[in-house]
């Protein structure tokens, strides 16, 4: 995902539903440290949540012409 990785994904090879899922973990606030369980229900959903801010403004921004 550009937003977290700073690089653009290869539409050839998409990401893994885990890596796709441990994207929007972090999103949602889940750093993954060894006395850290695995992320609940509230994480995800707020990732989730984050993850389609993310989207609807990357879909406003891209339809922006600015002029040209």
């Amino acid at each position: 995902m550009i937003f977290l990785t700073r690089r653009r994904v290869d539409p050839k090879k998409p990401p893994t539903m885990k890596e796709f899922m441990t994207s929007i973990e972090q999103i949602g606030g889940y750093i993954d440290k060894k006395s850290q369980g695995p992320p609940g229900s509230k994480t995800i959903w707020r990732g989730m949540s984050r993850f389609e801010t993310i989207v609807e403004a990357y879909a406003a921004f891209n339809q922006m012409t600015c002029g040209v």
